[in-house]
């Protein structure tokens, strides 16, 4: 099949396009579409850009490995039995494509590809109707089935062509960043690798992945040919019968971001994955207290005190402080281990909670965030160890295998206050155990089976050591709201930076979690001896920005409140922005072609985000966008940044204006005039003088104008979780505000250029509204 748009028509299918199929689609920009050419004989190219020239993927070669063989179609070994049209429709919209059909021995394979919305992605399906047995290879990081598969060192381009390529855990922590022409020896495959991006430095951005088999699914890329290949993990021993494997190949020219965020759309509409649990999940939305490593108290208590009673006395320390921690998570220090270090038993130890984690809840009232790792081989629920489980046991680590065995779980420990069950170590579960590597379908269940537990129970889960595919498969499951998208947090440390992995996070609907943090300096007696935070603003600030949890660690009286409340409300409630803060397109076009001029210097952070706020009168509603730009390491003189890269051209297409403030470090007090079409100037800065600003859209109505510039002393000045809509009326701006009663908010605003500051002290409803004109408030 070949575009419409090629001036070569080498067509030898007749495709029919459906379009009553049509059907609703979550709403998101699919920006630019495809070009491509699908012939008859098994060959088929893609083109991203208007100049086919400009950035082209070829395919290579098709194989199977089956009975001990390895069938291609190289040497012809893998023969084409016949090539047909197709088409038809799913929630993602229409498709047209060709399905061909390959013989390896005795073993059938097909090979689809359909081209969705007139070009916008395209899947990639294998299906194997007669099943494959002695199909693993040799090396487990290969795939034992390939299709699609694209040459991309040599790829056809004119431009520079860069690739980010997400790899380890946490995410896809460990990714790399470079230019094709000379740096592609650094794309992994394998198990621990997950999408790969390839860009060119005109906006032009394609996405490849899984798109279903998560756990199954691999990429391989050989660093001598420069070939990358999708298909099932290496390891796989059988595949049954009409077992599927997709992959998609997202294209968007709207840059990097838009074309992961619009890949993640694709996913969550595929697999009926809705934001409004993440949205709802009380761990996210409000201030926690955590334990875990990099914490005071991770393996450590007060002087001559058990847990429980540290814990009780973090709570009261926080209540005679005025800091309204929500939850408390419990790390690794509470349970049973057993064989390797596992998980023996998932219950308290006495010698932790003397009084039982019943009592401990009843005592401090908060719910609990619980950490568990993998499971020991010797672990006590396991039939294999005279439990009543069913589970796959090896040498030192075990699976369960058994839907009841979570349900008892998750159920039991709602007594003791779990609200979020932690999933950690998800890497090394999967790794380390040869039964998820071998068999196509326990990994899958595993995550499925825990997670239908976790709904039924009203629980979220959060992922933490979680490789690419594990947040791939959390499409498929509801209750996985969260993950870590960071390595661990130690004193002094820069495991802030998840500007790229909170990118893959928040399309999947996974709110990123940046993990704990030190909120002072220097805290005497701690488990890491003298290690200090010298950059508690920076850890504060991203934490909040991040839109995932935000749980500090300090020890007891070592709090500093003042940049803790910078995050939320007197109720704990997180003033979040609308989307998790992220790197700039340009930040990783700048380290993938390192001479891209008139961006800043390659070591420079610089993390984006935005609040939308609704806005509506007696005649039109409408949404303001206000932006938020981080920047750290910057030393390029005359750096400047345009409001765009804020994301604010897609939402204030009437707003010409844009009032400009610093939130951090807070020396320059100015307002500044930024045009729509301009750019803001940012002075040099390292990390603990970071740089923060915000930017407030100018709002007309009759001779007044508007500018809301909100709680400057916030790191989301303007946030949706305080300001909950903006009516115009009678010529008046009112702004609607809501918070814990006896709160005071002040709120600051620009009427017609003139500065307005106005406090309000929250009613017992928890609502209030605020008459810019007159400067007063209305309770209600």
């Amino acid at each position: 099949m070949e575009s419409p748009k090629l001036l070569e028509v080498e067509l030898s299918l007749v495709l029919i396009f459906i379009c009553c199929l049509s059907l609703p689609v979550d709403s998101y920009d699919t920006g630019s579409q495809l070009t491509w050419s699908i012939k008859d004989d098994g060959s088929y190219s893609f083109h991203a850009g208007m100049d086919q020239d400009h950035f082209t993927l070829n395919n290579a070669d098709v194989f199977l490995q089956s009975n001990g063989k390895t069938y291609g179609s190289g040497d012809a070994s893998l023969k084409l039995t016949g090539a047909k049209a197709i088409s038809g429709g799913d929630a993602t919209g229409t498709y047209e494509g060709t399905v061909y059909d390959y013989v390896a021995g005795s073993t059938r394979m097909s090979a689809q590809i359909a081209i969705y919305n007139g070009g916008e992605y395209v899947r990639f399906t294998q299906s194997f109707p007669t099943g494959v047995k002695g199909c693993n290879v040799s090396f487990l990081e290969d795939v034992l089935s390939s299709f699609p598969s694209f040459h991309i060192a040599h790829t056809n381009t004119t431009s520079n062509l860069g690739y980010l390529n997400m790899y380890g855990d946490m995410v896809g922590y460990f990714y790399a960043i470079g230019d094709i022409k000379t740096g592609d020896d650094r794309i992994r495959g394998g198990l621990r690798a997950g999408p790969l991006v390839l860009f060119d430095d005109r906006g032009n951005t394609v996405v490849m992945s899984s798109f279903s088999s998560f756990m199954s699914h691999n990429m391989q890329y050989d660093t001598k040919s420069g070939v990358v290949r999708f298909g099932v993990m290496g390891d796989v021993t059988e595949i049954p019968m009409h077992y599927q494997v997709n992959t998609i190949l997202y294209y968007s020219d709207s840059g990097i971001n838009q074309a992961i965020e619009n890949w993640g759309r694709v996913l969550t509409t595929k697999y009926h994955k809705k934001s409004s649990i993440m949205e709802a999940d009380f761990s996210i939305n409000y201030l926690g207290y955590y334990t875990d490593n990099g914490a005071y108290y991770y393996y450590k208590t007060e002087p001559n005190k058990t847990y429980d009673v540290t814990m009780l006395d973090v709570v009261a320390y926080a209540a005679s402080k005025d800091i309204p921690y929500g939850y408390l998570q419990y790390d690794s220090w509470w349970y049973y281990k057993g064989i390797g270090n596992g998980v023996k038993n998932w219950t308290s130890r006495p010698d932790i909670f003397p009084k039982g984690m019943d009592k401990l809840y009843e005592d401090n009232g908060l719910p609990v965030v619980a950490h568990n790792r993998y499971w020991s081989s010797d672990t006590t629920y396991a039939k294999q160890n005279g439990g009543k489980y069913n589970f796959y046991v090896e040498t030192e680590k075990a699976i369960p295998a058994d839907t009841n065995f979570w349900k008892d779980l998750i159920r039991s420990s709602k007594t003791w206050g779990l609200i979020t069950y932690e999933q950690d170590w998800l890497d090394r579960e999967f790794l380390d155990l040869k039964i998820t590597r071998s068999n196509i379908t326990v990994a899958n269940n595993w995550l499925k089976e825990m997670g239908e537990a976790a709904s039924e129970c009203d629980v979220t889960i959060q992922y933490c050591m979680a490789l690419p595919r594990h947040i791939m498969q959390s499409v498929e499951i509801q209750a996985v709201t969260q993950a870590r998208v960071s390595g661990d947090y130690h004193p002094g440390n820069s495991q802030w930076k998840i500007g790229v992995t909170s990118m893959f996070a928040h399309a999947l609907y996974i709110a990123p979690y940046k993990d704990t943090f030190w909120t002072t300096t220097v805290q005497s007696g701690s488990p890491y001896g003298l290690s200090t935070e010298p950059n508690t603003a920076l850890q504060a600030a991203i934490s909040t920005l991040s839109k995932g949890p935000v749980g500090p660690s300090d020890g007891i009286g070592n709090t500093d409140r003042n940049l803790l409340m910078k995050c939320c409300r007197l109720d704990g409630l997180i003033l979040k922005p609308s989307r998790p803060i992220t790197s700039t397109d340009e930040t990783i076009m700048k380290l993938a072609f390192p001479a891209m001029e008139g961006s800043a210097n390659a070591e420079a952070e610089v993390y984006t985000t935005y609040s939308d706020i609704h806005v509506y009168s007696s005649s039109k509603q409408f949404m303001l966008r206000f932006g938020i730009l981080l920047i750290t390491d910057l030393t390029t003189a005359g750096y400047s940044v345009a409001p765009s890269a804020m994301y604010l051209d897609k939402i204030n297409m009437e707003t010409k204006m844009y009032k400009a403030f610093q939130g951090h470090p807070g020396t320059d007090t100015k307002i500044y005039d930024v045009d729509a079409t301009g750019m803001l100037s940012i002075p040099k800065c390292g990390v603990k003088d970071f740089q923060l600003w915000h930017l407030s859209p100018v709002v007309s109505m009759g001779n007044s104008t508007l500018v809301i510039l909100g709680e400057r002393e916030k790191w989301v000045p303007v946030s949706s979780r305080r300001i909950t809509g903006v009516e115009m009326k009678d010529g008046n701006f009112l702004i609607d505000l809501q918070g814990k009663p006896t709160e005071v908010i002040t709120m600051d605003f620009l009427l017609d250029t003139n500065l307005v500051s106005v406090s309000c002290t929250v009613p017992d409803s928890g609502t209030t509204r605020v008459s810019v004109h007159s400067k007063t408030c209305f309770y209600t």
